[in-house]
């Protein structure tokens, strides 16, 4: 009966402490996504990675640092993030037009895009080989 009791007590521990990274990981999220729509990349930048430690396979806590990465101009890392959002979830369209963009920048040097903060409405920006319509500080259409 000893060892059934320790096994108990360890799996109730386990999941105990599995909510608590959830719920951790979740409020170093919303802080990063704070600091993200200021324009501060770096320091979203840190605490996406600080969430991202806790709960490694969520594939919207590997699109996050990408687009901390994208706001840095680091195209390798946010690339590198995206593609790790979608082995976790292949079909996450966000990410499949966030890591278009990000070759789509590396390769031609498009500038960055203009600050977002506070954007509330659809824009058009227009580049030398792109055109792209921004819906949100996340979503980006392209068209050509």
């Amino acid at each position: 009966w000893g060892c059934v009791l320790i096994l108990l007590f360890f799996f109730s521990s386990c999941a105990s402490t599995q909510e608590s990274d959830l719920k951790k990981a979740e409020s170093t999220r919303n802080v990063g996504e704070v600091y993200y729509q200021q324009g501060n990349f770096t320091q979203a930048l840190k605490h996406f990675l600080e969430a991202e430690k806790l709960t490694p396979d969520d594939p919207e806590l590997q699109n996050n640092p990408g687009l901390a990465y994208m706001g840095k101009e680091r195209m390798d890392l946010a690339i590198t993030h995206f593609k790790r959002a979608l082995q976790i979830k292949p079909g996450f369209s966000k990410v499949k037009n966030n890591i278009g963009v990000a070759y789509l920048r590396k390769k031609t040097g498009m500038p960055p895009l203009p600050s977002l903060k506070n954007f509330q409405k659809i824009s058009y920006m227009k580049g030398p080989f792109i055109r792209y319509l921004i819906l949100d500080r996340r979503t980006i259409i392209s068209t050509i």
